[in-house]
């Protein structure tokens, strides 16, 4: 049987996304415990690693001011209530997520099974029913990641003050890049191997460690193709926020418009509409692009996930070297 493609894998995901869109409710609701990928864990070394060569201490400070202030009985109640809503909330929005995140990986096993969705809500209530299982591997990925995340962060945060503050100087330190790279090469494991597992849970029905399990070992029989579609989502994800700057400069205009006849009537109302147009323009762009990313991203890991459990899939570095090799010995 001939092997599949990264392009097939796209297409076939493209094609399950454009036209069930009821597949971008459950990819935004998932949005908010992770996207497939690493782009969030990519974000988070950025942003931290910015913090370690800006803080002056401030941070500190300020925390030691506010651990010495007084409490009263009135100000522990309202913080017992905030705290009270806070994680109720909490709550609620795990639930969602993990369950819209199930759902969503049993919509796309569906349909690359039998080539069409039974119903939604079936997919739902199979969300629900693994709905541990789901949460304690997401747990255990975001674990592995975090302590991923604090060893570049105790490396970079031990670097710096020896070599400096000045970046250029500091990331052609050979221990600063070796450590970047190790630590993407062990996040690109713990992230293929967390996706092949919520696969065999919903598509197997696997316990939390037989499906952690076959998900190494899949993932060891397909180490290449594996890497290469993290740093493919990955890449897609960094195009997607380029669309999102520029795509932001095309929604913003008709507020514009609106700013500059505030100002040739003196309408001052406009500059309100114009900045709540803005908001809401702006805020349906990431809302949107974030969903299709997502339901989108899933359904080609589901998609390669498939062909590997059932077939089996070389990676496209693996094809080049295998022609290169055939071709050297003729």
């Amino acid at each position: 049987m001939r092997e599949p493609t990264y392009r097939e894998a796209l297409i076939h995901a493209w094609q399950l996304v454009w036209h069930h869109k009821i597949l971008w409710i459950f990819g935004l609701l998932s949005v908010f415990i992770g996207q497939f990928g690493l782009g969030d864990f990519f974000g988070q070394i950025i942003s931290f690693g910015q913090q370690i060569f800006a803080s002056n201490g401030e941070l500190a400070m300020n925390v030691a001011l506010y651990s010495t202030r007084q409490f009263s009985f009135v100000d522990f109640i309202n913080l017992l209530c905030i705290g009270i809503t806070v994680v109720s909330i909490l709550i609620l929005v795990v639930f969602v997520a993990v369950t819209a995140q199930g759902a969503l990986v049993a919509v796309a096993i569906d349909w690359y099974k039998k080539h069409k969705i039974d119903s939604t809500a079936k997919a739902w209530h199979k969300g629900v029913k693994h709905f541990w299982k789901v949460l304690a591997i997401n747990a255990l990925q975001k674990l592995l990641l975090g302590a991923l995340l604090l060893i570049v962060l105790y490396v970079w945060a031990t670097l710096v003050p020896t070599y400096g503050y000045d970046v250029g100087k500091f990331f052609t330190h050979q221990l600063a890049i070796i450590t970047l790279a190790l630590v993407m090469f062990l996040a690109f494991i713990v992230a293929s191997v967390y996706i092949y597992a919520l696969g065999y849970v919903m598509s197997d029905d696997d316990e939390i460690f037989d499906a952690i399990h076959k998900g190494w070992k899949l993932f060891t029989l397909h180490v290449l193709v594996s890497i290469e579609l993290n740093l493919l989502l990955l890449l897609i994800g960094f195009l997607l926020v380029m669309f999102l700057v520029f795509g932001s400069f095309i929604v913003l205009l008709p507020s514009l418009v609106l700013w500059l006849l505030s100002i040739a009537f003196s309408a001052a109302w406009l500059i309100t509409i114009g900045e709540w147009l803005a908001i809401i323009m702006l805020t349906l762009l990431v809302v949107v692009s974030a969903a299709i990313f997502n339901a989108f991203a899933t359904s080609a890991w589901v998609y390669l996930f498939m062909n590997m459990h059932h077939e089996g899939i070389v990676s496209r570095f693996g094809r080049w070297a295998h022609r290169l090799f055939r071709s050297k010995i003729k």
